[in-house]
């Protein structure tokens, strides 16, 4: 309903228009999530909720099973992940898209960039825990970038690389927060594997045949 609503102001041609949706939905899913968690930590009803489904809402979240449900992934979070420790930034309140704007100097900041702009104290330049510093993407970019394999070849995508070492879970990606919706999102565009790529790698093979018999 949103994205026809949405699609009546807007115009994506193929294949731009299933990325845009799949783009559309996701930050979709994400801003209704923080609103609705705004308004359990709140309790008050946002006002484009109807009156009878918040008053459900409530009866919900304050049964038992809720309680015990949101147990899980809290303690999940608070879980020593992959033996790092729990997971931390420096970002405050404010979301990565936001931070990423504010970085802006002619140029977008790249995932290593903004990856050191949220995760390292500004004071001292130190890690915030010990996975950040282990994920620091300059060692393994220098070291991707010099190997005989990529001597003399385009170095790789930036964005690739950072994905590989930091790891996408759950359809987020490590160290780029709510920015993990494009990350993903142009990945899946530029996937050499895709089907529009493909269509026009098997016209260029026809086209070339026809050449060859002129």
């Amino acid at each position: 309903m949103w994205f026809t609503e949405f699609m009546r102001k807007y115009t994506f041609l193929p294949p731009d228009d299933k990325l845009a949706r799949k783009n559309f939905e996701m930050r979709g899913a994400n801003i209704l999530k923080s609103s609705l968690n705004k308004a359990r930590t709140n309790m008050r009803k946002p006002n484009w909720l109807m009156e009878d489904v918040w008053d459900n809402l409530c009866q919900h979240l304050g049964s038992k099973p809720f309680k015990v449900k949101s147990l899980v992934p809290k303690a999940n979070r608070a879980s020593d992940s992959q033996g790092f420790g729990i997971s931390l930034h420096t970002a405050d309140s404010i979301s990565t898209s936001q931070h990423r704007e504010n970085m802006l100097n002619g140029k977008s900041p790249t995932p290593s960039e903004l990856f050191h702009h949220t995760h390292q104290r500004k004071k001292d330049k130190t890690w915030v825990d010990q996975r950040s510093a282990h994920v620091d993407f300059t060692c393994a970019w220098e070291e991707e970038s010099q190997s005989p394999s990529t001597i003399g070849v385009s170095p790789p995508d930036e964005l690739q690389l950072w994905c590989k070492v930091a790891g996408i879970n759950k359809g987020k990606v490590y160290g780029l927060g709510s920015e993990s919706t494009k990350a993903i999102g142009r990945l899946s565009y530029h996937d050499p594997t895709s089907s529009s790529v493909q269509a026009m790698r098997e016209e260029i093979e026809h086209l070339k045949n026809e050449l060859l018999a002129v």
